[in-house]
Order: C-alpha cells, then sequence, then structure tokens
C-alpha cells in the first residue's frame, strides 16, 4: 500500500471512530461515502457466494470482502483496493468498514445510553 492511502486510511479511522466526519450510505447496501472539497472516499464490504473450500482453495470463512476506493473531484478513480491487498492492509481497510458502520449504526451510543439507563 502506497504511504498516502495508509496515512489515509490510518486518519479515515481515527476521525470515524470520533464522530468527526460523517459517512453517507450510498443506499447500495452495505456501501459508504466520504466526500470532500476536491474528492470522495468510498469504503464497501462485501459477502461472495459460499462455495466449498475444495472449488475456492481458500477457507470458506474468507467469503467476503472490503473494499476502499479513492476518487478525484472528476470522479475518477485514483486508487482502489479489495480483497487481493496484503493482510495488514486488508486489515486496515476492515477497521475502517468496522468504524463507518459502528458510526452509522450509533452501536456505541446505544449501549452507553443502555448502560446508563441500568447504572452501570
Amino acid at each position: 500500500m502506497e504511504p498516502n492511502t495508509r496515512k489515509l486510511l490510518s486518519a479515515l479511522v481515527e476521525k470515524t471512530a470520533a464522530r468527526t466526519v460523517t459517512w453517507v450510505g450510498t443506499g447500495k447496501g452495505d456501501e459508504y461515502k466520504l466526500r470532500f472539497q476536491n474528492g470522495s472516499v468510498l469504503v464497501v464490504y462485501k459477502m461472495q457466494a459460499a462455495l466449498p473450500k475444495a472449488f475456492l482453495g481458500v477457507d470458506i470463512l474468507e467469503n467476503f470482502s472490503y473494499n476502499f476506493r479513492l476518487y478525484n473531484q472528476d470522479g475518477s478513480i485514483i486508487q482502489s483496493m479489495d480483497q487481493f491487498v496484503s493482510k495488514e492492509d486488508r486489515e486496515l481497510i476492515e477497521n475502517l468498514y468496522k468504524a463507518v458502520e459502528n458510526a452509522d449504526k450509533k452501536e456505541d451510543e446505544t449501549y452507553n445510553s443502555i448502560f446508563k439507563e441500568l447504572g452501570i
């Protein structure tokens, strides 16, 4: 992964977890977009068809992927990453997606509200 892409992904994970950026669902399932003045980023979670390990040659638990795309202001793709990246890079994209999903579903806020009502 290019250093600037890694830097961008790390910053997006941090800013998303802190709720200082607002992602918007695209209406295409598990796909979220964040717009900037001169571009945008897209993060996607995709389930793949479940096929036997003997057919795929990979573990059945690997039947999903996380995708990341960086677009310029004209909508052209500058960077696109999918399941064919290193394990470390994939984990970074997965962390970003999970932070976006958590923010979108307000998971932390829901738990905290329930804990407060329960006095714990």
